[in-house]
């Protein structure tokens, strides 16, 4: 992730849009890393782990 943003600022100065594509996709990646994969993985593993998909009422796994 360290090599993704350090080219953050260069693909969001380019004049290329290709690269300011890249950057904004880059944002939303790091913005989901962020706040939403660790949610997304513990619905993921409760079926794993439960054998069945959780209910709204269901505590999820920590990780």
């Amino acid at each position: 992730m360290d090599y993704l943003s350090a080219l953050l600022p260069v693909w969001s100065s380019s004049e290329r849009r290709e690269e300011q594509e890249a950057a904004d996709g880059l944002r939303d990646y790091a913005g989901y890393i962020a706040d939403g994969l660790a949610d997304d993985l513990r619905r993921y593993l409760f079926p794993l782990e439960e054998g069945q998909y959780p209910g709204a009422s269901a505590l999820l796994p920590d990780l």
